[in-house]
């Protein structure tokens, strides 16, 4: 059945097969996970719930009896009690009717109807006891109790025991119903898995078989082998049975062979050509598509060497400068375009030489003006136009000339000013800025002339003035000296007295910090008794707690005293007694407490106004020491301005040295400036030769 398909359909079906056998399987597990679902659904709302419900109904029961009991046992409870009963019945309603929603057997319903009965009848009797203790009728509610209630609520037990243990079987059914279930269902699993497993395996292995046999091997090794030959490795040994004339792998290594032969004769070929043996011709046997490839390597050899052989004889003329020689071939396309290529290059160079040589003839006498035409392409345009251009640059060489020669006459106004490529712009330019900048100096010394001149003749005349207003100066400073002289006098008598009345200042200082100290200690005495004093505060305080305790204790016991009746009479007067004396020292506490607090306040008013003080001297002190300070900086600045007075006496009198110096000085630099000015007056007569506008 499967020998006639291909991989692919064989694939499908098994893929197709394996699909049904899980379709399979998946539905019957679905099918037992949906009854599994609706078993436990079954239990947890049918049963478990009801069981629980019905578990808190028989647990509100009792409480309902515990609750009536309490009230007979505690009268003052009694009313929170029968709050808590009427609670229970509306709490057990409830749960009943939550109950009675669900799914109820046939025997279900039977034991649900006769507790509904004695619930009922139970609690009827409970509200009407509770009647009774509203109605003050406590004994007559206690004999209901006993004779009516308590033989009610044994039944309604019962009831509700009964349908709880209806729950647990039933639930124990539905149990072992679904073991049963999942028991078939895990065997008819099993079952229907090994038979798909079985089915899987024998049409897996028949389409594994045959898949193999048509690739001759493994998949990964034709693949690995296919690699090797798309990589090159063409002499792979490949592994074939010994009858396999049909498989995949019989047709690889076939190709493989031929490849191999084909590329071996193609290397050899290749070979001969690469080292110039153009007679070589490939020779293998081949088929099909291999003999076009044959016959084109052929055939392109043989254009090869005949391209080869007329671009030799063209090269060759070339080297000899023959151009007359006519080159002649028969290919096609590509290589004969080459070979009309070479032919027509040898003609271009040709005419560009001749072109060439004429020129430089005529370059060679002095002759620039003539130029190449000859038509070029590549590097022999470029080649023209170099030469074209140098001669154009070449014509600079007459315009360098006319404006060396104007140089040489004094003429700074000629300049070149046609633009020049490479050297010849570099020259041109270097020739126009030396020009420009002559121009710019001959212009700048004329200026500077003019102005040394003038410069000249006014410092003459400053030197005039200055060697009179030099001879006032010496004048002046002589009676500057005898001020200075005065001067010192008077700052030494400054100093003196500075001293004197820093020495008073250091004494106030001394006595001000003496009272600075005394005033420490007084705060820090004042310090002291304010913090006994709220020691004693504290003190007072614990006394008057524990009157007040006592107080507490006092009346707690006259609380029990009267509890205790007669007996407890005597100790009554004592608690009474030992109050009044608990309230009597907490009242001596609080005014002792007063009189403390009030003392506590002055003393701490005190203590701020004795620190207050004491921040007042340490002012004091602060302001008498920067007293000191302040005279003996100007104690210290009087010494200084003696000792600067000095200086500048001594300043005053090498002045007056200098300053008749600097009068004979003044009478050189006048004999100076007036020979600067006769020089400066050759300088402008020599500049005057030159023509810069």
């Amino acid at each position: 059945m499967l020998k006639n398909l291909t991989v692919k359909a064989k694939l499908l079906f098994l893929i197709g097969l394996m699909s049904v056998i899980m379709l399979t399987l998946t539905g019957v597990n679905l099918y037992a996970l949906n009854k599994t679902n609706q078993g436990l659904q079954t239990i947890y709302a049918d049963r478990t719930l009801p069981l629980a419900d019905l578990s808190e109904i028989k647990t509100i029961l009792l409480h309902e009896r515990t609750a009536i009991v309490t009230g007979f046992a505690f009268p003052e409870e009694m009313s929170g009690q029968h709050k808590k009963i009427e609670a229970n019945i509306a709490a057990i309603a409830k749960l009943w009717d939550a109950y009675m929603l669900t799914y109820l057997t046939p025997e279900e319903k039977i034991l649900a109807e006769k507790f509904q009965s004695v619930r009922k009848s139970f609690e009827n009797s409970l509200v009407k006891a509770m009647e009774m203790q509203r109605e003050g009728k406590v004994d007559d509610a206690r004999k209901f109790y006993f004779e009516t209630v308590r033989s009610l609520y044994t039944p309604a037990a019962e009831g509700i025991d009964a349908l709880v243990q209806l729950q647990k079987n039933v639930a124990k059914e539905e149990f072992n119903v679904s073991q049963s279930r999942f028991h078939f269902m895990l065997i008819g699993s099993i079952v229907l898995q090994l038979f798909g497993i079985a089915i899987s395996l024998f049409f897996g292995l028949r389409i594994v078989s045959r898949l193999l046999a048509e690739l001759g091997g493994e998949p990964s090794y034709a693949a690995e082998i296919v690699r090797k030959i798309a990589h090159g490795e063409l002499s792979t040994h490949v592994v074939i049975e010994k009858d396999d004339k049909s498989s995949l792998l019989y047709s690889i290594d076939t190709m493989r062979q031929t490849l191999s032969n084909i590329i071996t004769s193609t290397s050899v070929v290749m070979k001969d050509v690469s080292l110039g043996e153009l007679g070589t011709q490939l020779e293998v046997v081949v088929e099909g598509d291999f003999i076009q490839l044959k016959q084109s390597i052929n055939e392109t050899i043989v254009q090869l060497r005949v391209t080869l052989f007329a671009l030799n004889d063209v090269m060759y003329a070339i080297y000899n400068a023959d151009f007359s020689k006519v080159i002649s071939g028969h290919v096609h396309g590509k290589f004969q375009e080459t070979l009309d290529k070479a032919i027509q290059s040898q003609g271009a160079l040709r005419e560009m030489l001749k072109d060439v040589g004429q020129v430089m003839e005529h370059v060679a006498v002095g002759d620039i003006n003539h130029r190449i035409t000859a038509e070029g392409r590549g590097e022999l345009l470029a080649l023209k136009n170099n030469i074209n251009n140098t001669l154009i640059a070449l014509e600079s060489l007459n315009e360098i000339e006319g404006v060396v020669a104007a140089l040489a006459h004094g003429d700074l106004t000629r300049t070149i000013t046609t633009q020049y490529p490479g050297v010849f712009g570099n020259v041109t330019t270097s020739l126009n800025n030396t020009v420009d900048n002559l121009k710019s100096l001959i212009g700048e010394i004329k200026t500077s002339s003019e102005i040394i001149a003038s410069a000249a003749n006014e410092i003459s005349a400053g030197n005039n003035d200055l060697s009179h207003r030099t001879e006032e100066q010496a004048a002046s400073l002589q009676e500057t000296a005898s001020s200075m002289e005065e001067l010192s006098a008077t700052v030494q008598q400054n100093t003196s007295n500075a001293k004197y009345a820093n020495e008073l200042a250091v004494g106030a200082a001394k006595t001000a910090k003496k009272g600075v100290a005394v005033v420490d200690e007084v705060v820090e005495t004042m310090a002291n008794i304010n913090e006994s004093s709220h020691q004693i505060v504290d003190i007072i305080s614990v006394i008057d707690d524990i009157a007040f305790q006592t107080n507490i204790l006092a009346l707690n016991a006259a609380v029990e005293a009267a509890r205790a009746g007669d007996q407890g009479k005597g100790f009554a007067v004592v608690a009474v007694e030992v109050r009044n004396l608990a309230q009597r020292a907490a009242s001596a506490a609080g005014e002792i407490k007063r009189l403390i607090s009030d003392s506590v306040d002055r003393i701490s008013g005190g203590g701020k106004q004795v620190e207050q003080a004491g921040k007042t001297m340490e002012d004091i002190v602060g302001a008498i020491e920067n007293v000191t300070q302040i005279m003996s900086d100007i104690t210290k600045a009087s010494d200084e301005q003696n000792y600067g007075i000095e200086q500048i006496h001594q300043a005053v009198t090498k002045m007056d040295e200098v300053t008749h110096q600097n009068a004979a000085l003044v009478e050189e630099a006048a004999a100076a400036a007036e020979s600067l000015s006769d020089q400066t007056r050759s300088l402008a007569l020599e500049m005057a030769n030159f023509k810069i506008k």
